[in-house]
């Protein structure tokens, strides 16, 4: 057996941008300078109700949620809760090439999900030094070990200290450098190709 890591584009805050991402720039523009970030399908493993109810007492901090939603019920608990907070943007799934201009006026990238292996928008966030914080539910130690914050995806308390935390933290490089040095895509095929040349060999 050989472990295969998720990886990164390592170009992705160098990638020119195409039609739509410069459309999506304007709803940028209309965002908060600095905000809390979180990317993935807003569904209840995912957490976004957590995160709007562990904030609840810091109005003061942009949320921003970007993606779809299958989950009507769940949407609709989730916009209920943010108009009683304030200061919560929706925004609707756009082309993957265009989520970074998302990352790049975030401080903090929350996923408090149930289940990631290890959430590859958090893998992306870091690319732009974003603040991050996920759930302790999966292989994440592996990815980020002390570089994000964790929390229990459950627990409100648990999910607005991480955010707090990290929203009150100095950027660093550090978690960048690590995802480069070991979890991009041409790593990931590297290793692939080793194994499989491993097996013809033997």
């Amino acid at each position: 057996i050989k472990i295969i890591p998720n990886g990164v584009d390592k170009e992705i805050a160098s990638l020119s941008q195409c039609s739509d991402c410069h459309g999506q720039a304007k709803v940028v523009e209309d965002l908060p300078d600095s905000y809390v970030l979180q990317v993935a399908r807003i569904e209840p493993i995912k957490g976004q109700l957590h995160v709007i109810e562990s904030l609840a007492k810091y109005a003061d901090i942009p949320i921003v949620f970007l993606g779809r939603s299958n989950d009507s019920v769940y949407m609709d608990k989730c916009k209920k809760a943010a108009i009683s907070r304030g200061n919560v943007y929706f925004i609707d799934q756009v082309k993957s090439e265009c989520v970074r201009i998302f990352y790049k006026k975030a401080k903090v990238h929350v996923l408090p999900s149930m289940r990631e292996s290890p959430g590859l928008v958090t893998l992306e966030a870091s690319m732009f030094l974003c603040n991050c914080v996920v759930s302790f539910h999966g292989p994440v130690v592996e990815y980020f070990g002390d570089m994000v914050q964790y929390c229990d995806p459950e627990n409100n308390q648990s999910v607005e200290s991480a955010i707090i935390l990290a929203w009150t933290s100095n950027k660093s490089r550090k978690l960048r450098r690590f995802v480069l040095d070991n979890f991009t895509w041409e790593i990931a095929a590297s290793k692939t190709y080793e194994a499989y040349k491993g097996l013809l060999l033997k």
